[in-house]
């Protein structure tokens, strides 16, 4: 039973920590999903694999979440400065 508790404190600890992220983490994990873009979105034109369209279309989303994310971020950074 104290596996359990052990895990799920884990759990929570590893969503809070990606809910409340800095801009700099923030940024590092959209130049990630920029680079993966950039990659399937060539496999794409290229190759004409479907499976590499549907991954850039999901990178380009994720993007779109964290621009967001890092927008608000930043700005509650640059009030504490």
């Amino acid at each position: 039973m104290h596996l359990w508790i052990v895990l799920y404190d884990l759990y929570i600890y590893y969503k809070l920590k990606k809910v409340f992220m800095t801009s700099q983490e923030l940024f590092e994990t959209m130049k990630e999903h920029w680079l993966s873009f950039e990659e399937n979105h060539v496999r794409f034109q290229e190759k004409g694999t479907k499976a590499a369209g549907v991954r850039a279309r999901k990178s380009i989303n994720e993007l779109k979440k964290l621009s967001s994310k890092y927008r608000s971020t930043q700005l509650a950074e640059s009030k504490v400065k």
